[in-house]
């Protein structure tokens, strides 16, 4: 089951993991979800990704504060948004990234980053299912942005009867939320 934490706006800045902490960060969370981690960070938005049947959030959240602030009593679990569940997180995450490619510089800040998580871990079982949702929503839903990954970029995306339902349920809920 894939769950999400989300950190946008002013508050994110806080909570921006460094390029030379992502990868220490990403092998805590790992041990504490015990499966697959995907972290896209930037100043403006940070989305922390993690495949697991139960909700880890608060270890996660306590971790992350401990590791970006250095400090661990207070608990700004209101400053994010926590969400649990393939449809639940990928439908918000999807909404999200529509508004953020309403701002061109914030998005391609955001989709730089993207690239780079991807590119890291090209097998990443997140990666490629939120990669294969945004190529469907963008070639048969007609959603108008730049894609996340490029085609350009010449990465083989092998779309899944799975990933195929997915998009179709996000786009469903995309068209109720307008």
């Amino acid at each position: 089951m894939i769950n999400l934490m989300a950190i946008e706006g002013k508050n994110a800045a806080r909570y921006f993991l460094k390029p030379e902490q992502l990868s220490d960060f990403m092998a805590l969370i790992r041990t504490i979800v015990s499966g697959k981690v995907l972290i896209i960070s930037t100043e403006h938005r940070t989305d922390l990704f993690y495949n697991s049947e139960a909700s880890h959030h608060e270890a996660i959240l306590k971790s992350w504060q401990l590791y970006t602030t250095g400090k661990s009593k207070e608990q700004p679990i209101d400053l994010f948004t926590l969400k649990s569940g393939d449809k639940e997180s990928l439908t918000w995450y999807f909404q999200a990234i529509c508004r953020i490619a309403q701002n061109w510089y914030l998005y391609m800040i955001y989709r730089k980053a993207f690239h780079k998580a991807f590119g890291m871990d090209q097998q990443n079982s997140l990666a490629i299912t939120i990669a294969q949702c945004d190529q469907h929503l963008l070639k048969q839903c007609g959603v108008d942005r730049l894609p996340l990954i490029s085609p350009e970029d010449n990465i083989t995306m092998e779309y899944s009867d799975d990933n195929y339902a997915l998009a179709m349920l996000i786009k469903k809920e995309q068209e109720r939320s307008n």
